[in-house]
């Protein structure tokens, strides 16, 4: 068996911290006082390639119930870009 790969990316990460980070947790804050924020990485397709080739940080979130048996279809999810 051979692997062949037939598309090459670049892999990203971005650290829980500065201005933007901060503006997201406020607003979530804003919104509901006992919300808690929790950074994790989630795999998947998103323009933040396109973006970190501009200098530009790509955070999202998703807005999960407060239940221990919440499913991942029922979040909304939100992008945030920013430079820097």
């Amino acid at each position: 068996m051979t692997r062949e790969f037939i598309h090459h990316d670049i892999a990203l990460e971005t650290t829980a911290d500065g201005d933007l980070y901060d503006t997201m947790v406020a607003s979530l804050l804003a919104e509901d006082p006992t919300a808690r924020v929790i950074p994790y990485c989630l795999s998947g397709g998103t323009d933040g390639k396109a973006f970190s080739r501009l200098g530009m940080r790509c955070l999202r979130f998703h807005a999960a119930p407060a239940s221990a048996d919440w499913t991942f279809p029922e979040c909304s999810t939100v992008s945030m870009n920013g430079a820097g």
